[in-house]
């Protein structure tokens, strides 16, 4: 009887995550910890500051065309940034940046949506010229907008 000898891979828990001893997958760090790379256990944060899951997500407001007005891009990578932005945009640049913080991180999760004080106020929906008339005629409820206040 031949014994099969298998070797396990490491398994490596990325920045925001920990891998206890025994542990099959990392764990996300509880709110008002961190881990670096590679942690066994979380991090109590320093008195004075808090951590959440939510602690790797940047939203950056910015106001050329290039991005659409009334949406958040969501980006995962340098890549992505690079493919929607080009890779000599000021938004790759700043991608970069951003995610040269987080090695091996892929729940850092840079976002970007258009910003300009000029613009008029817009109320978005769906496109509703589908419906029946019997479908529009059956919808009630009350609407209130109020803007600038």
């Amino acid at each position: 009887m031949t014994e099969a000898i298998s070797a396990a891979a490491k398994i490596v828990s990325p920045p925001g995550t920990y891998l206890p001893p025994g542990a099959t997958a990392p764990i996300a760090d509880p709110g008002g910890t961190y881990s670096g790379y590679d942690a066994s256990a979380p991090t109590t944060d320093p008195a004075g500051t808090y951590s959440s899951p939510y602690a790797l997500n940047r939203l950056f407001l910015v106001w050329q065309n290039t991005t659409p007005a009334n949406v958040v891009l969501s980006f995962h990578s340098v890549t992505a940034v690079e493919n929607y932005y080009g890779a000599t945009s000021s938004e790759a640049t700043l991608a970069k940046d951003f995610f040269a913080r987080y090695y091996g991180d892929t729940s850092a999760t840079m976002l970007f949506t258009r910003t300009n004080t000029q613009r008029r106020p817009h109320l978005l929906g769906t496109n509703i010229s589908n419906l029946t008339l019997n479908q529009l005629q059956s919808i009630s409820g009350s609407l209130a907008l109020t803007f600038h206040g």
